[in-house]
């Protein structure tokens, strides 16, 4: 049928009974008893033209709603062992390598593949060049973490919910090669009123990131074995003992130096667990049995501003809990005074 629609072959199926078709195509290349058979074969060819450039042109439409299972299009590809080729569904743009809009495939949603494969033979390859100062340019690409705008562009069929990745203008700036800026075409109903106007934005593609993870990974590896040979040299100069050891001085040493090691008694300060804390807190300490003077302990802001002074009046082994729900967040020092003396000061962090 042709008409003013411009519709070359329309079909409709409706019934209730459980397969329909609106249409069917068959092409064979053996012979059929009812379709016969040529060398080349085409079930169906969908081709649409137009000398309107602001024009929406579909060569092949497929649409499906409701039921239990629906293919807006399927393709299936079967081969044997003498198939050179299967397909299901061969889609190509004939200017990939232009700066204009051209997909060989273009899905509004998720797509799902069981395996995916891309042209990487050496043959195929002219002007290889190892990337270099790859972590140079990974510590320049900052992750993010994100959710798309799903309700200010809903003809996208963009994700909901958190996601992880790059921003196309920040990576832009680093490989530029990575990033594209398409445009999603203008959509129009069947009587050609405009459903939402066309607009821009920038692409990313991540799978060329990969190999400047590789080289980058190997980049540090190779950091961490020199760093790992230059401590074992270290290691094997002055870990053994003896004046024979490799990397040990000869001869008298210059300066010498006399110290005596004793268990005298000494006050101790511990550290503040948990630390940081969000209201309870303890500190340990250690008071010399036999002290006689005064001890205390001293809580100040980090300007230095006194907070509390709190005698201790226990010796041996003792321990401060410490309420600190009705301090502002922020950091704070304690110090153990012993008869006048500062034995330690510690910082304390409230959350």
């Amino acid at each position: 049928t042709v008409a003013n629609g411009n519709i070359a072959v329309t079909g409709s199926a409706t019934a209730p009974s459980s397969n329909n078709t609106g249409g069917a195509f068959l092409a064979t290349s053996a012979i059929h008893p009812e379709w016969g058979g040529l060398a080349r074969s085409t079930g169906c060819r969908g081709w649409a033209s137009g000398p309107n450039e602001e024009a929406t042109h579909i060569g092949l439409d497929g649409y499906a709603t409701q039921g239990k299972l629906n293919y807006g299009v399927k393709g299936l590809g079967v081969g044997n062992n003498n198939a050179d080729l299967a397909v299901g569904v061969y889609g190509m743009a004939s200017n990939l390598n232009t700066s204009g809009d051209s997909w060989a495939m273009w899905a509004d949603g998720d797509s799902y593949v069981t395996t995916s494969w891309t042209p990487s033979d050496g043959n195929l390859k002219d002007n290889v060049i190892t990337i270099e100062n790859a972590s140079e340019i990974l510590s320049s690409i900052n992750a993010t973490n994100y959710s798309f705008r799903t309700e200010q562009y809903p003809q996208l069929h963009l994700p909901s919910g958190n996601h992880y990745g790059v921003i196309s203008q920040q990576l832009e700036e680093v490989l530029p090669n990575l990033v594209r800026e398409t445009t999603y075409p203008a959509q129009y109903d069947t009587l050609g009123n405009i459903l939402s106007e066309a607009f821009t934005f920038k692409a990313v593609n991540y799978t060329e990131l990969i190999p400047i993870l590789i080289a980058g990974f190997k980049e540090q590896q190779t950091q961490i074995n020199s760093l790992q040979e230059q401590i074992s040299g270290c290691c094997a100069a002055h870990g053994e003992a003896g004046p024979d050891a490799p990397g040990m001085p000869t001869g008298n040493p210059q300066h010498q130096q006399n110290i005596t090691l004793t268990n005298a008694d000494k006050a101790m300060l511990g550290f503040a667990s948990p630390n940081p804390n969000k209201g309870e807190v303890y500190v340990d300490y250690y008071i010399p049995t036999s002290h006689i003077g005064t001890a205390e302990m001293l809580f100040t802001d980090a300007t230095g501003r006194p907070v509390q002074n709190v005698q201790i009046t226990s010796k041996g082994n003792g321990r401060l809990n410490i309420d600190t729900a009705t301090l502002a967040a922020g950091q704070y020092h304690y110090t153990l005074i012993v008869d006048g003396e500062i034995i330690a000061t510690r910082k304390m962090i409230r959350e």
